[in-house]
């Protein structure tokens, strides 16, 4: 053979130029796409190892040995601004005490401290009444390479000796190391989730961009064949084009990876945002990442042209796929069956299992989703042969007959953006019940501050931004910070509503009752004697407002009180944990749900016009028959209308499904709730892009009934 023969039959024509394009765009997004997903991935496990510290843990320190002693103490904090958790450290360290922790030079003296960049340039923008204040004097910035991302907001305070020694669980500073971050690993589980639900219609967008070239090929590999090229041969032709193609696809999809680094680095997760540099996975794994991109697509085409009955005399005119089979359904309940085995609860397999489990489930019931398509699809085709009534309904019910899987392959892409759709908005519905704290009675309102507060501390009478000061005593054996005594009066104020309350008379009430968010902690509301009331544990300051007056009044009370507690309302205390991961993760499904619906739009566009070209031959002959045009156009739309309906609610099902199990495994406090309308708004965006992209087809028959297309020599 020639090789300025294969070169001509390779690059020959406007035709194979638009094929080989459409090849290149499908590797280049599925590499970029791929390696910021691992790099995401790979990212959150180098942050958390080096921002560890700030969560400190280590050895516990008795109240009696800080006194004199020469070594600094540590006490790990959560601090709040305008719903925003600041971490925050606060340190007593004695003159001449090494310094432990990373990112600062030298230990804040009382009074002073240090600040990550992003918390200082707040604090430059507020007035210092509303967060400022809090602290004392800027030290200095806290170094940005120890922190989790560009946009945490970090804090280490020096405090005198007598401010620390009320509160328990302070740590030697010489001991303190990080702890194991339990929101990081929860976070790795579902971002590893979010990556495989992204990924799968990149998948499928790269298969379809390489079998694209294998429809418009078969004539000129058919030329190879009639000059006396073998099959193998003709595959290596097939091969070394989707080689070349996909090498120069894959550098411009490290290219595009590196261009989009620095704005996917500005989700944030688990807290906070990306530094650009935690995307990046390596020259070695993007190398390796590539390389395997390559390879597969140069396989899968070069079998796709194996495979595809090519001989001398031209390409077979058609060809009947293998029946899809019953076993098609198995992927799909093994995959359910495997995160349903993960659940902790059930005790079936060891808890090292159970992240291999959720992963290893959620992956099958993807590939089942897609695998189980043609089946349902020949099945429906079968309703659709017996049902139709016009040549259109025929034409499509032989095609599926005759090639369910291909028929069903223009659609998957769509299907699997249905599925993870539904993941998504089902997770985030049980997100929502649980992170909505609205106003419940017999609890605290919105506007209350409460804190723990040392038995010695000043109480403040008048406090800026606070329109009321409710005291909460101790004195006897029940009574301490958590279950404090209020006058029945106070009682009320606070939201309490019982008709039995004696407003002059005193109550030990449970704090945690006061604070909850679902309504089910009781209050334990028990009466006390009046007399064996003692000193004050705890403040709630009932705030003018929900903005700045409350902020305001929290600055004033942990600056002018020995709190053990950072003064905090109902909400902020629903976001820590589990909680907060779940809202931040909510905001980045539906964005990988957007994404992955405009994925589904590119594959459904490749996948239809690649049939088109197959069948280019078929149409143009329709019409040369008499085929009146709107019915090819109805051909067109029902092709793909019948495989997705024929899956679609079996998508959105198993979607519910997975996603319910998926929650009972991360949590047991969370289930999924009703579709709420974003759901619903992104499958009207689905469709739409489907309407879009038919409409478009509809051209392209248009356009693919000329002369050469239906020529036979």
């Amino acid at each position: 053979m020639s090789l300025d023969f294969i070169r001509l039959a390779i690059l020959g024509n406007k035709s194979a130029l638009g094929r080989l394009s459409a090849i290149f765009a499908g590797i280049a997004l599925g590499t970029a796409m791929i390696l910021l997903l691992v790099g995401a991935y790979e990212g959150l496990s180098t942050r958390e190892i080096r921002s560890a510290w700030i969560k400190p843990v280590g050895e516990a320190v008795p109240r009696e040995s800080i006194a004199g002693g020469a070594t600094a103490v540590l006490d790990g904090l959560q601090d709040w601004y305008r719903g925003s958790a600041i971490a925050r450290i606060d340190v007593y360290a004695p003159h001449g005490a090494p310094v432990t922790l990373p990112g600062i030079p030298a230990w804040p003296a009382a009074g002073t401290f240090y600040a990550s960049p992003a918390l200082a340039r707040l604090i430059a923008e507020v007035p210092p009444d509303l967060l400022g204040d809090r602290f004392g004097t800027l030290a200095g910035t806290i170094d940005p390479e120890t922190l989790k991302g560009p946009d945490v907001l970090a804090v280490i305070v020096g405090q005198p000796l007598e401010r620390m020694l009320p509160r328990g669980g302070l740590i030697v500073a010489a001991t303190a190391k990080g702890g194991a971050d339990t929101e990081s690993i929860a976070y790795r589980v579902v971002a590893a989730i979010g990556a495989i639900g992204m990924l799968s219609p990149v998948l499928l967008f790269v298969v379809i961009a390489t079998r694209l070239g294998a429809a418009s090929r078969r004539e000129t590999f058919s030329a190879l064949r009639l000059i006396g090229a073998t099959p193998r041969q003709v595959s290596l032709v097939a091969g070394a084009e989707t080689l070349a193609v996909s090498t120069a696809g894959a550098v411009a999809g490290i290219a595009l990876a590196a261009l989009f680094r620095p704005l996917a680095a500005l989700f944030p997760i688990n807290g906070a945002a990306f530094f650009p540099t935690d995307l990046d996975v390596g020259p070695v794994p993007t190398l390796l990442i590539a390389a395997g991109i390559v390879a597969a697509a140069t396989l899968v085409s070069a079998l796709a042209i194996r495979f595809s009955g090519i001989g001398p005399l031209g390409a077979s005119r058609s060809m009947a796929e293998r029946p899809a089979r019953w076993w098609r359904i198995l992927p799909l309940l093994a995959g359910l069956g495997m995160i349903l085995a993960a659940n902790p609860q059930l005790e079936l397999v060891p808890g090292i299992l159970i992240g291999v489990l959720l992963l290893g489930g959620f992956a099958m019931v993807t590939a089942g989703i897609v695998l189980i398509g043609p089946w349902l699809t020949a099945w429906l085709g079968r309703l659709v042969a017996v049902t139709a009534s016009g040549p259109a309904g025929i034409i499509v019910a032989n095609r599926i007959a005759q090639a369910p899987v291909a028929t069903f392959r223009a659609v998957s892409g769509l299907v699997i953006a249905v599925f993870m759709v539904t993941v998504f908005s089902a997770a985030s519905s049980g997100v929502a019940s649980r992170t909505n704290v609205a106003e419940l009675p017999n609890r605290l309102p919105a506007n209350a501050l409460v804190a723990a507060i040392a038995t010695n501390s000043p109480v403040p009478i008048d406090v800026p931004g606070a329109r009321e000061i409710i005291v909460g005593y101790g004195g006897v054996a029940s009574a301490t910070a958590q279950a404090p005594i209020f006058t029945g009066a106070e009682l009320r104020r606070l939201g309490v509503i019982d008709a039995a309350l004696d407003d002059a008379g005193r109550y030990r009430v449970r704090l945690e009752g006061l604070r909850d968010v679902t309504g089910t902690v009781p209050l334990g509301v028990t009466p006390v004697d009046t007399a064996q009331t003692g000193a004050p544990v705890t403040l709630v300051a009932l705030a003018a407002d929900t903005g700045e007056a409350l902020e305001r009044a929290r600055t004033a009370l942990e600056a002018g009180t020995d709190w053990i507690t950072i003064p905090a309302t109902r909400a902020e205390l629903n976001l820590l944990g589990v909680n907060r991961i779940l809202k931040e993760l909510a905001v980045v499904a539906y964005t990988g749900a957007f994404i992955t619906i405009i994925i589904a739009g590119c594959s459904l566009s490749l996948a239809t016009l690649g049939s088109i070209i197959d069948r280019r031959r078929i149409f143009g002959l329709m019409r040369l028959m008499g085929t009146p045009q709107p019915t090819l156009d109805r051909v067109v739309f029902l092709e793909a209308a019948v495989p997705l309906s024929a899956v679609l609610a079996l998508s959105a099902v198993a979607g519910y499904l997975t996603a319910w199990l998926i929650l009972r495994v991360i949590t047991d406090s969370l289930t999924v709730g009703a579709p709420d309308l974003l759901y619903f708004a992104f499958l009207a965006l689905g469709l739409a892009v489907a309407l879009a992209i038919l409409q478009l087809a509809r051209r392209a028959v248009r356009g693919g009934d000329g002369d050469l297309a239906t020529r036979f020599d």
